[in-house]
C-alpha cells in the first residue's frame, strides 16, 4: 500500500466520522423575531365556513358594486332554510367574526343584503339570494 492510498483511506474515515458527528448531534434552531411570520387569520374565510350552513356552496361568488371600493360578496340561499333563519345565522356570524354590521336590506321577490364593515373599516356588503320565487 503506497502513501497516497494510505491517506484517501484516512480521509475517508475521518469525513465519515465528521458526517457520523453531524447526523447524530440533536440541533435546536431559534428563529429570530424578524423573520417569524405572524398568522393572521382571514375574515372571509371564517364567514364562508358558517354561511355554508345557509347557503349552497362552499365559497362566495363574486359580486359587483356600483361603488369601486366596497367589496360585494354573492350567495344563494338552501331552499330548505327560511329567509328568517339565515338571517339570524348570517347576523349572528357576522358579528362573531368582527365584521361591524350596519343594516340589513330585503328586496322583495329577491333576498337579503347585509351592509357592514371590516374591523379595517372596508365596506363589505353580502348579497344573500332567494332561490324559491
Amino acid at each position: 500500500m503506497t502513501w497516497s492510498e494510505a491517506g484517501l483511506i484516512l480521509l475517508s474515515i475521518v469525513a465519515f466520522a465528521g458526517l457520523f458527528v453531524m447526523v447524530s448531534q440533536e440541533q435546536n434552531f431559534q428563529l429570530s423575531d424578524t423573520t417569524q411570520e405572524e398568522h393572521t387569520i382571514d375574515p372571509f374565510r371564517l364567514i364562508e365556513e358558517d354561511f355554508a350552513a345557509v347557503c349552497y356552496g362552499s365559497s362566495f361568488k363574486q359580486g359587483y358594486s356600483e361603488s369601486g371600493d366596497t367589496l360585494v360578496k354573492s350567495m344563494d340561499l338552501l331552499s330548505e332554510e327560511s329567509i328568517h333563519q339565515a338571517n339570524l345565522s348570517i347576523t349572528r356570524s357576522l358579528a362573531q367574526h368582527g365584521f361591524n354590521h350596519i343594516v340589513t336590506l330585503a328586496a322583495p321577490d329577491r333576498g337579503l343584503s347585509f351592509l357592514c364593515h371590516t374591523s379595517q373599516n372596508q365596506p363589505v356588503r353580502f348579497e344573500l339570494n332567494s332561490t324559491t320565487r
